[in-house]
């Protein structure tokens, strides 16, 4: 059975001991969470872009974020090895082939078409993409951990500095569910 998005977090949400509402109390029944965050946060100036490097299980959770928040979020392009997790998103997130590629290095060798890269490939593999892509301008969410050695995370951070770029470690995804399409 799919579950919303919204159904999620009512089962997943911690119990209440002080007896104050929590945010699905806070929901309406027909409002979407895009709607119910937007309400909260306000609108966003714009809509971020992303390019999504690794499409396993966690490139595809932070990819999801776009399909709950359209207007806040759009996956623009993919590199993924594995025809069948790089079809399946560039499918759910509509994305043309031209940006649906095999390898990480043939997204990074063309124009910038995104603002932030997610990258989201196996540990030891983050260091290359990440390197990259901050020099081409992108800001980067990289999956934890960072890199693998001491050497890579300085070599990254030392990049997203020298090119202006934010980046950030994505370090728990506890509240995370799979959507089942």
């Amino acid at each position: 059975m799919n579950k919303s998005g919204l159904e999620f977090i009512a089962e997943n949400e911690p119990t209440n001991q002080r007896d104050e509402p929590t945010i699905s109390d806070k929901i309406e029944s027909n409002q979407t969470l895009e709607e119910f965050w937007s309400k909260q946060d306000g609108e966003l100036p714009r809509q971020v872009t992303a390019v999504v490097v690794g499409a396993g299980l966690r490139g595809q959770n932070y990819a999801n974020f776009a399909l709950d928040f359209p207007s806040r979020l759009k996956i623009v392009g993919v590199a993924e090895p594995q025809k069948h997790r790089r079809e399946k998103l560039q499918k759910s997130h509509d994305i043309p082939d031209e940006y649906a590629l095999d390898d990480w290095s043939k997204l990074a060798i063309l124009d910038k078409i995104a603002d932030l890269a997610i990258i989201s490939t196996q540990d030891h593999m983050h260091k290359d993409p990440a390197i990259a892509f901050a020099n081409l301008g992108y800001h980067l969410l990289l999956e934890k951990p960072m890199a693998v050695k001491e050497i890579d995370c300085e070599q990254i951070a030392e990049s997203c500095e020298r090119n202006k770029v934010m980046a950030a470690v994505g370090h728990v995804m506890r509240y995370v569910y799979r959507r089942k399409n």
